[in-house]
């Protein structure tokens, strides 16, 4: 489903994510992050040793 990012980010941002990281977030920038990290994961032949829901928990409580 191509409409993911935006469903998890609203649904990120709604349940307190904001919260979790100690910033605000929004769903626009969320959705955005989470697209384009994916298409990193996917692009790349490294593939992490953790599951993608780790891998992307990382990313962003690093990086946004």
């Amino acid at each position: 489903d191509e409409e993911w990012p935006r469903w998890y980010a609203a649904y990120a941002v709604d349940h307190g994510i904001g919260e979790l990281l100690g910033r605000d977030v929004t769903t626009d920038k969320l959705a955005e992050f989470l697209a384009d990290r994916y298409a990193q994961f996917e692009q790349t032949n490294l593939k992490p040793s953790e599951g993608w829901a780790a891998y992307m928990a990382r990313r962003i409580a690093a990086e946004l």
